[in-house]
Formats: structure tokens, sequence, C-alpha cells
């Protein structure tokens, strides 16, 4: 199974790094100096953490998140949008 990791940009007094955290697993983090070393070691974060959920009979989630890269480049038309519930969720 493949898990989305979302990967920030982080720095400290030491220098920059890169952290990562796993929403459909609860808890589960890594970090890495490189994008390379944080691949490597979000691998093995996510088998870590699966293994000790099979280990104490937890059950392995399914993954469910995605990611959609959206651009900022548009220009606001000035116009708002407004969404309505359909007809079925409107309350009686």
């Amino acid at each position: 199974m493949e898990y989305l990791a979302i990967v920030e940009p982080a720095q400290d007094e030491r220098g920059r790094y890169y952290g990562a955290y796993f929403p459909d697993l609860p808890g589960c983090t890594t970090m890495g100096s490189t994008l390379r070393e944080l691949r490597g070691n979000a691998e093995e974060a996510v088998s870590l953490y699966l293994d000790a959920l099979a280990e104490t009979g937890q059950p392995v989630p399914e993954p469910r998140s995605r990611s959609l890269l959206v651009s900022g480049d548009r220009q606001p038309t000035g116009r708002r949008t407004e969404r309505r519930p359909s007809a079925k969720h409107r309350p009686a």
C-alpha cells in the first residue's frame, strides 16, 4: 500500500531539513536532511508503523488521502461563489 506523505521544508539552528507526516497514519512522522534521506526514512517509518499495528492487533488503515496541486496564478474575478446544499441536504 502507498500512503500520502505531506512534506514540509524547515530550518533550525542546525540547518535546513525536511519533515513529513502521513494523514492516514496518525502520529507517523519522520524527517531527513535531504529529500533523498527523507524518502528512505519515510518508507522505514511507514513500515515500522504498520508492523506495530499488526503486532498489537490493530486494523491497518486503508490509504484514503490524495493530493491536489492548485495554481494561485489566476487573477480574482471579483465574483463570490456560494455552494448551496442540494435538495436532499436542505433542512425540512
